[in-house]
This record gives structure tokens, C-alpha cells and sequence, in this order.
């Protein structure tokens, strides 16, 4: 087991094993990738991809909103590809994981932050 928090929701190091890799039981992000050991099988990329994290996304969110209160997801996942150089799936997975934290509402392509 991982001494690490969790690189994308910052929970204590639980992990469950899942079709062959470990995830987050907070959040369910992969945090050991299937088949660790295998070898050079493995792409290096898995192990210098950078989460996103829910700071990351609520960073973003602070940046495109400035004073306003809402932002469209679209320009949301601009920001979060921009400034964390990921792919646009990473930013989303980021963004529905804050919002099944509560700590973002996405509703219709728009969003708030929550509390």
C-alpha cells in the first residue's frame, strides 16, 4: 500500500485493487497502474503523468471566474488543459471529481463552486 495521499482528491492512502491496478477508494483515480513490474511493456508516461488534482480544478476555476460566480465547463476545461498541459479527458475526469466531492455544482454545461 501507497504511503502517499492520493495525488488527485489529497485522501489518506487507502487503496482497493481493481482489474488489476489500485485505486483511490475515496475517489477511484488509479494511483498504481495495472501490471506494475511487468517491464518496459509499460508506456513511461504512466508514471510521469501528472493528476489533476481537485486543488488543480479549483485553482482553474479561480483563474477563468475572477469575480464571477459561475463559468461555462467548456471554458473551465480550457483553462484546466492550458495551465496543467493534460489531455481534455484528464480535465474532465478532474472536474466530475470535484463535483462528486461537492466541491464544484455542474449543471447544463455550467459551473459553480461550492462552499
Amino acid at each position: 500500500m501507497s504511503e502517499e495521499p492520493c495525488p488527485a482528491c489529497g485522501a489518506s492512502p487507502q487503496l482497493v485493487w481493481v482489474h488489476g491496478h489500485a485505486q483511490c477508494v475515496n475517489c477511484g483515480t488509479p494511483v498504481i497502474p495495472c501490471c506494475t513490474g511487468v517491464g518496459q511493456e509499460l508506456d513511461e508516461q504512466t508514471f510521469a503523468h501528472h493528476a489533476v488534482t481537485v486543488e488543480d480544478v479549483l485553482a482553474a476555476f479561480d483563474r477563468c471566474a475572477g469575480p464571477a460566480s459561475a463559468v461555462t465547463l467548456q471554458s473551465l476545461l480550457l483553462e484546466i488543459v492550458q495551465h496543467e498541459d493534460c489531455t481534455q479527458d484528464d480535465a474532465r475526469a478532474a472536474v466530475e471529481r470535484a463535483a462528486a466531492l461537492r466541491r464544484l455544482v455542474l449543471i447544463d454545461g455550467i459551473v459553480r463552486r461550492q462552499g
